[in-house]
């Protein structure tokens, strides 16, 4: 059972992992612009309530925020990692495992984490060295 789980949990974690990729791209955002022009045009503004049409605006204006913060957040992410990175890539006594620990799936993760809860729980003068 925990195998079925493993899996599920690897296929989702890529499924992640694409639909944040394709969220934030630069193409995607000009193919929702370009939706909301169609439904902004296609949409009868002339027989709509004030009310109506500013909530059609709002909706298609918090559309497009999605996707502009997507691509925020992937850049920063990106640029986040790669300096941690080389944080640990630079460091004699950093664990290589974490070098891309981004790719990890959420249970690898907390595993890891869990290790290195223990070893500063056990570490008697409260200085964190690792046994790497």
């Amino acid at each position: 059972m925990k195998k079925i789980i493993d899996y599920i949990e690897r296929k989702f974690e890529s499924f992640v992992l694409v639909a944040l990729k394709i969220y934030g791209h630069a193409f995607t955002f000009i193919i929702a612009f370009v939706l909301v022009l169609v439904y902004l045009f296609k949409t009868d503004f002339i027989h709509q309530t004030i009310h109506e049409s500013i909530s059609d605006i709002m909706a298609c204006i918090t559309f497009l925020i999605f996707f502009l913060v997507q691509k925020s957040v992937n850049r920063y992410s990106l640029a986040l990692q790669m300096k941690l990175n080389e944080l640990l890539v630079s460091h004699e006594s950093a664990d290589s495992k974490l070098v891309h620990a981004e790719h990890k799936t959420e249970t690898e993760l907390k595993e890891i984490a869990e290790k290195y809860r223990k070893e500063t729980l056990d570490d008697s003068d409260g200085t964190v060295e690792g046994s790497h």
